[in-house]
């Protein structure tokens, strides 16, 4: 429909600042200093450094469907359903660069990123864990494959903590 995108609400006073549509769904967002990453589709980047003018500033196109995102200062791990992992480096975020695909043997549900690890939940064979040194080759380091259906994962220290349907 054509409210589907991101709206900026000032909770001091309740009042909509601007409404953004994407003309999709978008599952989640990602705010790096003033930018808002978009999962759509697609990977959408929005300018929010004047929250009443924000703007979408790129969109990138990829395999899959841009579904859950996680980021570190200069790179988004975007998980992409059938996609697999897609690895963008977003130091100019108006020019968000695609350096590589991680592929999964199911759909890439989700990601969470620790320091230099990042954990893939993967909805047919379980997690994965990668070292994210390189983001244009990420190396698997490990493998969790005793769940079903992980849903969501935090990371603290040297322990993840999953929710899974088994």
């Amino acid at each position: 429909g054509s409210d589907e995108g991101l709206t900026v609400i000032n909770i001091v006073s309740g009042e909509i600042l601007r409404h953004l549509p994407t003309h999709q769904p978008v599952w989640d967002i990602e705010i790096i200093q003033n930018y808002a990453y978009l999962c759509t589709k697609s990977l959408i980047v929005v300018d929010i450094t004047i929250p009443h003018q924000s703007r979408i500033v790129a969109q990138r196109l990829f395999t899959g469907t841009a579904y859950r995102i996680t980021s570190n200062e200069s790179h988004a791990y975007v998980a992409a359903l059938e996609g697999g992992v897609q690895i963008f480096d977003i130091i100019d975020p108006k020019l968000p660069r695609h350096l590589s695909t991680f592929p999964t043997e199911g759909s890439a549900t989700n990601v969470v990123i620790d320091s230099n690890r990042l954990f893939v939940l993967d909805n047919r064979y379980g997690v994965f864990q990668l070292d994210t040194t390189k983001p244009e080759k990420l190396t698997l380091i490990s493998e969790f494959n005793d769940t079903q259906l992980p849903l969501a994962a935090a990371v603290n220290g040297d322990y993840l903590y999953l929710l899974d349907i088994d």
